[in-house]
């Protein structure tokens, strides 16, 4: 028996929730498979039900994770050490209760990074029933999600527990599974472990029908005041980390220029987080409320992403955005959308210039390339068709499902 551990809700719809829902579709083919994941304050299922079985889900609710009074502290160790002790303390209730019950069968521990800390109390419990610390998978590299997110240099207490913590992991699990080669690289060089021992299975959405009738695309004009000539500019995220944030914030300081060129112009921001409200304020203070559009956290972006033009990934480098092929990117291909994303690490090495995608390295060739799309339709269905071949060519479930079930 497999359980599978994360901390997030199961049902989120943000990309990294998508990723554990495709992993524990892909496990749950072959394997009898228990997820245990934290809540979300709402009522909750008792079973998650995949195309082979169904799953009994058991929840933990952290306290001080979703309780504003440690805001001030996120930076400090304070908040650290209080949210490490409550994950703890709900984590470990239940592997302990779940792990007890099941005690007479061979567990596999399949953990899920973010934070470190969930592999490391798998491992710990784990331990007291014999279970096997067999898969750790890392959507993002901890270090650098600290460094992007809390402005922690290379000497900062806390980055050097994120460094020992790693490395403590990837040691103990028998296998490693990162999204990207970039991650890969970075994780063996700084933990030596062998690269044989690290798997990279990219963030590829799972296959879904994504033909729209005309009447859903007429209405979702209606429910978001488009008209039918206007060009669609698309950018769907979870606006948490200042990646997915600030480089959206620069962009829409082009949009007066842009306007010019393309006068039938909309942007439409479609997910939730708290980058919103910098981007309402922005946009208020630009006078844009008539061409962006906020949708807000949405359950099927397939039919939105019906109605849009050309898709972007506004995002700035660092050390953190070097390093990720994010699933956006896949949502986009596989809907046959003109995507525009940065010059830089994954994006580079996975897209082509002007052949499946325009890559920028400024945000005024971001603007160039948003007016030649504009202004080329053919281009953008060219385009659009040949970043489709790209996501079939990466998105063999039957491979994927194989590669992952070969692990365990």
């Amino acid at each position: 028996m497999i359980v599978y551990v994360f901390n997030n809700y199961i049902h989120d719809e943000s990309g990294f929730c998508k990723r554990c829902r495709k992993e524990i579709n892909a496990l749950s083919q072959q394997f009898d498979i228990m997820v245990i994941c934290r809540g979300n304050g709402v009522k909750k299922e008792e079973v998650y039900t995949t195309l082979h079985k169904k799953i009994k889900i058991l929840y933990y609710n952290p306290y001080f994770k979703n309780n504003g009074s440690l805001t001030n502290y996120k930076a400090s160790g304070v908040y650290e050490i209080v949210r490490t002790i409550d994950l703890f303390v709900g984590l470990s209730s239940v592997l302990l209760k779940t792990l007890w019950t099941n005690r007479k069968e061979k567990i596999k521990i399949f953990s899920v990074v973010s934070p470190l800390t969930v592999p490391l109390i798998a491992l710990l419990v784990g331990k007291l029933f014999n279970a096997t610390p067999s898969v750790v998978s890392m959507h993002d590299l901890e270090p650098e999600l600290a460094m992007h997110s809390k402005g922690l240099q290379n000497n900062s207490p806390i980055l050097r527990i994120e460094y020992w913590l790693e490395k403590l992991v990837t040691q103990v699990y028998k296998h490693i599974i990162v999204t990207s080669m970039g991650q890969a690289k970075k994780l063996a060089e700084r933990t030596n472990v062998s690269l044989h021992k690290i798997s990279v299975f990219p963030n590829i959405i799972n296959k879904t029908n994504t033909s729209v009738s005309n009447l859903s695309i007429a209405g979702i004009e209606k429910k978001y005041h488009l008209g039918s000539e206007d060009f669609v500019i698309g950018y769907i995220s979870s606006f948490t980390f200042g990646y997915t944030i600030n480089g959206m914030l620069a962009f829409l300081h082009t949009l007066p220029s842009l306007r010019e060129s393309i006068p039938q112009v909309k942007v439409l921001i479609v997910g939730g987080g708290v980058g919103l409200v910098r981007f309402k304020e922005l946009v208020a203070q630009l006078h844009l409320e008539d061409i962006v559009i906020f949708t807000g956290v949405i359950s099927n972006v397939t039919e939105v992403l019906e109605r849009i033009d050309v898709c972007i990934i506004p995002w700035e480098k660092d050390e953190m955005t070097e390093v990720i092929l994010p699933t956006k990117l896949f949502e986009y291909m596989q809907a046959k959308k003109p995507i525009v994303a940065p010059n830089f690490g994954e994006f580079r090495t996975n897209l082509k210039n002007g052949h499946n995608a325009f890559l920028y390295n400024t945000m005024d060739e971001l603007k160039k390339s948003l007016i030649t799309l504009y202004s080329n339709k053919k281009l953008r269905e060219e385009m659009g068709q040949k970043g489709y071949l790209l996501y079939k060519e990466k998105s063999d479930d039957n491979r994927y499902i194989n590669q992952l079930i070969n692990l365990l």
